[in-house]
């Protein structure tokens, strides 16, 4: 298990001759938010990403449909750039009267990482 930023070395031996390559690994980690921000109408999740080299493209999906800034029951907040903390993305929804699954994807272009979390939905009767 990597758990920050390093690198691996391989030695080939041919013919008595030692030949190296060096390849480095980032750690990048997700941590989604370790609670769902509710209100009387909407509920928060966010995730962060940490240790990226590079800026990826941004998704939030809900099963499997994605989610977009545009749809009325939804909002985004997708930051436009790294910071040297990373970066903090959040969904805002309106819409869920059911436990509903959440996923943020961040896409690279060697590599996609996603961290799924949930919106346990609680009704209180008097």
């Amino acid at each position: 298990l990597i758990s920050g930023d390093t690198s691996f070395t391989c030695v080939f031996i041919v013919e008595g001759t030692s030949v190296q390559k060096t390849v480095s690994v980032d750690h990048v980690s997700i941590t989604p938010s370790s609670f769902t921000e509710l209100s009387a109408d909407s509920a928060t999740v966010s995730c962060v990403l940490a240790g990226a080299g590079s800026m990826p493209t941004i998704g939030w999906f809900s099963s499997s449909t994605e989610v977009k800034d545009t749809d009325a029951d939804h909002s985004l907040t997708v930051p436009g750039s790294l910071t040297g903390e990373g970066l903090t993305t959040s969904l805002v929804s309106t819409s869920d009267t059911t436990d509903t699954p959440y996923t943020c994807k961040f896409t690279f272009t060697n590599a996609v990482l996603s961290q799924s979390m949930t919106v346990d939905v609680v009704t209180v009767t008097p």
